[in-house]
């Protein structure tokens, strides 16, 4: 957590979850997170 404090790291919002399970059902929008708005997405800056 301390690298996001840096202030030339961009980030969003920061998503904590109980488990491993937990953050299965974040990523894949699964059981309470299928809502798009409970497991919300940016679209990365990143090209490829």
């Amino acid at each position: 957590m301390k690298a996001i404090d840096e202030p030339r790291l961009e980030t969003g919002p920061v998503a904590w979850c109980a488990d491993g399970d937990e953050a299965l059902d974040y990523l894949f929008r699964r059981g309470r997170y299928a809502g798009p708005g409970t497991a919300p997405r940016r679209r990365s800056s990143c090209s490829t």
